[in-house]
């Protein structure tokens, strides 16, 4: 059986993708090697789906770095609240579950909704900061929550995704690991960035505007 031209073009269409796919999770990974350049290494990585999302391209090493250095300061600097915020949360639940009596329940019940709230937000924080144009971390944080609130199941959609992929990069096996596991990553980048995308555009649409 013969392949026919549109076969051919199909083929190469979801090679190209899936090697883009794999470039992204590889390129995250590399550059969030120093710890400190994860939240800007997370930024690009959302932007390089972006770019990949509207012209099927992978992106290039210099590509990353120049959106690394577009995005730091708003990714570091909101990246590092969210960090905050979660540590508390964190910090409460311990002392909630180390407890007994009224304050174990004041502790869990009052910050299970807001662990649950951060999760959301965080999914879709640095697709909402390139897709929406944010310039500052604060700026970022707010859209990042509109969002959220206005749109939670995007959110919970996103932060499934997000959950997903590292999951399956972390059980896959270790000879495949480097390919299943870099392909998830780069996965969970390009539908977090779909579903953030869409979330946005129904936000702005069902917003009034100001005369």
């Amino acid at each position: 059986m013969r392949s026919t031209p549109s076969t051919d073009q199909g083929w190469y269409r979801f090679l190209s993708r899936w090697y883009a796919t794999w470039v992204i999770g590889v390129l995250w990974l590399l550059f969030s090697a120093p710890v400190v350049t994860v939240f800007a290494a997370t930024a690009a990585a959302s932007a390089a789906a972006h770019r990949l999302r509207q012209e099927d391209r992978a992106p290039s090493v210099a590509d990353f770095a120049r959106y690394c250095h577009r995005y730091f300061r708003p990714a570091t600097g909101s990246g590092c609240v969210l960090l905050g915020i979660g540590c508390l949360i964190a910090a409460d639940l311990y002392v909630g579950s180390h407890a007994h009596g009224p304050v174990a329940v004041v502790a869990i019940c009052g910050t299970g909704p807001l662990a649950v709230c951060l999760v959301t937000v965080v999914a879709i924080h640095h697709a909402a900061l390139v897709t929406s144009g944010s310039s500052t971390a604060m700026r970022a944080l707010k859209t990042s929550y509109l969002t959220a609130s206005r749109r939670p199941l995007t959110a919970v959609t996103a932060a499934a995704v997000a959950f997903a992929a590292v999951f399956v990069a972390l059980n896959a096996p270790l000879v495949l690991q480097p390919v299943v596991g870099m392909t998830g990553l780069g996965a969970a980048f390009v539908g977090i960035d779909m579903v953030t995308e869409r979330a946005l555009a129904a936000t702005r649409s069902t917003t009034p505007t100001r005369k």
